[in-house]
């Protein structure tokens, strides 16, 4: 089981900036066995990706890449192969796009987003919950009216 062989684990949240393809890697960045898990909804989510070392990386140090949904987001699982420890920079990369806030889907966040946005307002639909906070609320807002007109 791939998950029983990570120890001195460490856990990140990350929230994707698009829809499409997210790397995370450690590749030649630690000096470490390294180990990587991605994780859906929260560390006791479904299991996204993982990698124990990744092609072209030395030192058996990972990386992996997965599709991502933009304002999802991930738990990030760096640890050592059977608790090895040492230190590291982890970089993330992503290649897609992203409108927050764009419920319609036509591009530009507007009127009819917002409407959507008002009417769950004070709830925990988790698409519309930007800061994570566990409710639709001011901070939301801001995010669609900073996005308002574009995409």
């Amino acid at each position: 089981d791939f998950g029983t062989a990570i120890g001195a684990d460490i856990w990140f949240e990350y929230v994707s900036d698009v829809t499409g393809t997210v790397t995370v890697s450690l590749c030649d960045l630690a000096n470490f066995d390294t180990r990587l898990e991605i994780r859906a909804d929260g560390c006791d989510g479904p299991m996204v990706a993982c990698n124990d070392d990744a092609e072209g990386c030395g030192e058996y140090t990972s990386a992996v890449s997965f599709a991502a949904q933009c304002g999802e987001r991930y738990s990030l699982r760096i640890g050592g192969y059977d608790k090895s420890r040492g230190e590291g920079q982890l970089e993330i990369s992503s290649v897609g796009d992203c409108c927050l806030g764009d419920f319609d889907g036509d591009g530009i966040v507007g009127g009819s987003d917002l409407a959507a946005f008002l009417a769950v307002w004070g709830s925990s639909e988790s698409e519309m919950d930007f800061d994570g906070d566990g409710v639709v609320g001011g901070t939301d807002l801001a995010t669609i009216l900073a996005a308002w007109g574009e995409c």
